[in-house]
This record gives structure tokens, sequence and C-alpha cells, in this order.
């Protein structure tokens, strides 16, 4: 995720990672978005939530990093709900869901690809119709062919 962190904070990091490892090539990743679905993974235009306000819900490592990319893609995001990372989803979840968008007069619910099987049926039916998911892809850039070659030369590719 280094189109997360500062100029600095990457060199530092190189440094440490090329000083430890110096024969090994270094490979940074970004989280590319692709685009926003609805919960059945129908497409839905990125201008539907520009200038929106959202509610960032997932159960990820790193939900601030979530939220970031939700404020890349244009949206207002109005409050965060962070679940444990791999956290199950229930009607308590669904409720403070729900209390929070209510409380934060959010337009829409936006989750991860990885979380919206989870939450979308616990949600009343006029909230998940809000109910939105940010798809990204990771980007490996110039790296991507040397982690190939080094799977290939390990046999898992």
């Amino acid at each position: 995720r280094v189109d997360q962190a500062s100029d600095e904070d990457r060199a530092r990091a190189r440094k440490v990672l090329t000083g430890r490892f110096p024969k090994k090539k270094l490979i940074e990743s970004r989280h590319k978005f692709v685009g926003l679905s609805d919960a059945q993974g129908r497409k839905v235009d990125l201008q539907t939530v520009i200038k929106k306000s959202v509610l960032a819900v997932s159960g990820i490592g790193n939900p601030a990093s979530f939220a970031m990319s939700l404020a890349a893609i244009g949206a207002h995001v109005a409050g965060r709900l962070d679940f444990q990372d791999h956290a199950p989803f229930g009607a308590k979840e669904a409720r403070r869901i729900c209390s929070v968008m209510q409380e934060l007069k959010t337009e829409f619910l936006i989750t991860t690809e990885k979380d919206v099987a989870k939450v979308a049926p616990t949600l009343p039916p006029d909230v998940a119709k809000r109910l939105l998911v940010l798809r990204i892809e990771m980007d490996l850039g110039e790296g991507e062919q040397a982690l190939l070659a080094a799977l290939k030369n390990l046999g898992l590719r």
C-alpha cells in the first residue's frame, strides 16, 4: 500500500529492507480502484458516491486504509465501523450499522468485497438497497514480472 505512505516512510522502509535483504528485489504494491458494485455484483457508476456521505463498514486488518480508498474516489466518509478482521456479522452488528447510518445521515453504506457476503444478509431491505461494495485489485507495477518469475522458479506458477 505504498500509495498510502509518505515519501519519507517509503524511503525509510526501502532502506531497512534493502539493508536486510540486499540481493532481493523490492516490490511495492498499490491497491487500485476498479469499481463499485451493489451486493449482487452489478456495476454501480462511480458518480453515485462522489461527494456523497457514506459509512465505511469493514472487518479487515487495516480499516483506515479502506476509508482512505473511499475518500480517494471522492466519497465523503462520514463515519467508519471497524470490526475485527474476519468478524462475523449478525443482528447485533446490523442494528449498529443501521443506527450509525441514521445518526450520521449517510446516503450509502460501503463495504469490502470480502465482507459483503457477511454484511448483506443481516441488513433490513431499506438499508440493503443502499449497500455498495468497493472493488479493488492489487497493482504490483513493474515488480509484477519479477514476482511472477520468482514464483515460477519455485514451481508455484
